[in-house]
């Protein structure tokens, strides 16, 4: 469905239609991407789980626990209910969590648009000096 969004968006703004391939073009790395997000939101989860949830109300439930650390992605931090809860766990858990969900992931991200991109730069470029040398 986002593939016939991007074909429709592509076919309705053609100023931001190089902007909309590479996105196509990119869709397993970001598919590998979401996986692996989904892995480490998950484990983060359970770890939230088990060190925090017997002292704390918002990760005593595993559906609590992924609320919570989902609310800590969007910027709603409660640090200090962590550190009541689990003070040692609390710095380990919560300083990486922020690291790799609101830093690496945007550059990641970045990193995978900027390369497919360039990719398909260059096989344009290499078809473009073909075409000119058959013509030439």
């Amino acid at each position: 469905m986002s593939i016939r969004s991007l074909r429709i968006l592509t076919s309705s703004f053609p100023a931001f239609g190089v902007l909309f391939d590479t996105i196509q073009k990119a869709k397993t790395d970001f598919l590998a991407l979401f996986f692996v997000l989904i892995f480490l939101f998950q484990l983060i989860m359970v770890i939230s789980h088990i060190f925090f949830g017997s002292q704390e109300e918002s990760f005593a439930f595993v559906p609590y626990a992924e609320m919570t650390l989902f609310k800590m992605i969007l910027g709603d931090i409660d640090y200090l209910k962590m550190e009541k809860a689990n003070k040692k766990v609390a710095v380990l858990l919560y300083i990486p969590f922020v690291i790799i969900f609101n830093i690496i992931i945007l550059d990641i991200f970045a990193s995978i648009v900027i390369r497919t991109y360039d990719n398909m730069r260059r096989k344009k470029q290499i078809i473009t000096e073909a075409m000119a040398s058959i013509i030439a």
